[in-house]
């Protein structure tokens, strides 16, 4: 997949909480996946483990919550990282949920 989003130290993808998830599962499956670098800073978006983000976090339940949950996050911006967080990770910082 396309990483260049997830080589931007400017930005940040946070879980979002139940209440924030799409209303549907429709709209959940149109989300852009959390590497594309047509985000913007408010936009949510699916994860599949792309830029260290968790593939299990299953915020976003739909129907049968054996199989149609999703991971949700969304694309914020944050307060640039230090030189040490730059040398350590070429991916987007993730918040902690």
């Amino acid at each position: 997949p396309d990483k260049k989003l997830c080589r931007g130290h400017d930005r940040c993808l946070e879980p979002v909480s139940e209440t924030e998830c799409p209303a549907t599962e429709a709209k959940a499956d149109a989300l852009r996946k959390c590497d594309d670098g047509a985000l913007s800073v408010g936009d949510l978006c699916e994860a599949d483990g792309e830029c260290m983000t968790d593939f299990l976090l299953n915020n976003c339940l739909y129907g049968d919550l054996s199989q149609k949950n999703r991971d949700v996050y969304q694309f914020k911006s944050t307060p640039g990282p230090s030189e040490d967080e730059r040398a350590r990770s070429s991916c987007v910082h993730i918040a902690p949920h």
